[in-house]
């Protein structure tokens, strides 16, 4: 209902498409958007649904056939993850370029027995499946439903693409959460604790530019993300550790990441967001302590030529 609320204020010719994982499959979700249909809905498909009491379930009708066409995915790297006692492990993921089939078809959903009488709803389905996944790698394998309207196979690429931004929008929310700690706010107030996180969800935003530009414009001003004394904070770093000076952005980059603790080892996929963060917060204090000094000798010199 937030999505719903807030698209009041965004122009009509603006296309609004919520997009969810596997929790958000649920009937009532789809047959709510019905009533709301300026928000697009898409999720990734956790039921292997019954669609009809003679036809195959879902996911059986979604991987039969021929592929629609073939599309080219890029699958980000992941670094290796120990266990916890809120997370499994994960083991390292390398980046790579996924080749993959393509299915897309119209499927009709029957209501749930938590909405019995609602008539059935007509979605598009989307099915992508990865072909010759390297050794020791899950193919990638997602089944999409949406109520996009899907009718040719670019359509359906275009609903893959979108569904990938949701690791974008999960980084975002786990830099918001696990580095600006936004979940820790005390205060006492809504209207306070929305103005906190307001501010916190732009440096969030900030970290997840730099690391982004970082790895796909290196080659640009380091100015673009830095300040004046920023810069020369890093310029004088990189001496003290024989780094490289940060004359593009991705060098000022690698610099924060260094600054965060990431040590560019063969294991290493390159920084992430979580590295980011810690060098930004690194950066900030050491870039207040070192205009103090600056500012400070500044005025010693103009003291002691009077």
């Amino acid at each position: 209902m937030d999505m719903v609320r807030a698209v009041r204020e965004v122009d009509g010719r603006t296309r609004i498409v919520s997009v969810c994982d596997r929790v958000a499959d649920c009937f009532e979700l789809f047959e709510m958007q019905c009533r709301h249909p300026r928000v697009e809905l898409l999720t990734r498909a956790r039921h292997d649904r019954v669609l009809g009491s003679r036809q195959p379930k879902l996911f059986t009708v979604m991987r039969t056939g021929v592929p629609d066409a073939l599309i080219d995915i890029e699958i980000e790297a992941l670094t290796a993850r120990h266990k916890s006692s809120r997370k499994p492990a994960r083991p390292a993921r390398l980046n790579r370029c996924a080749t993959c089939e393509l299915r897309y078809r119209q499927v009709m959903l029957p209501a749930t027995e938590a909405v019995a009488g609602v008539e059935p709803l007509t979605l598009s389905a989307v099915h992508v499946v990865e072909m010759n996944a390297p050794p020791g790698e899950d193919p990638v394998q997602w089944y999409l439903l949406t109520s996009l309207g899907v009718g040719n196979a670019n359509e359906a690429a275009e609903v893959v693409g979108y569904y990938l931004q949701r690791w974008k929008v999960e980084e975002f929310f786990r830099v918001l959460k696990s580095g600006c700690r936004v979940e820790f706010l005390l205060f006492r107030t809504a209207e306070r604790l929305r103005r906190a996180i307001a501010i916190n969800g732009v440096i969030a935003w900030r970290i997840m530019v730099m690391t982004l530009l970082g790895r796909q414009v290196p080659d640009c001003d380091p100015e673009l993300m830095f300040t004046d004394m920023e810069l020369v904070f890093l310029r004088e770093y990189a001496v003290e550790f024989g780094l490289q000076a940060p004359s593009r952005l991705g060098d000022a980059v690698q610099l924060v990441a260094h600054l965060g603790g990431y040590r560019e080892r063969k294991e290493d996929t390159g920084p992430g967001n979580q590295i980011m963060w810690h060098g930004q917060t690194r950066l900030s204090s050491a870039t207040l302590g070192f205009r103090i000094g600056y500012n400070a000798r500044k005025r010693h010199m103009l003291r002691d030529t009077k």
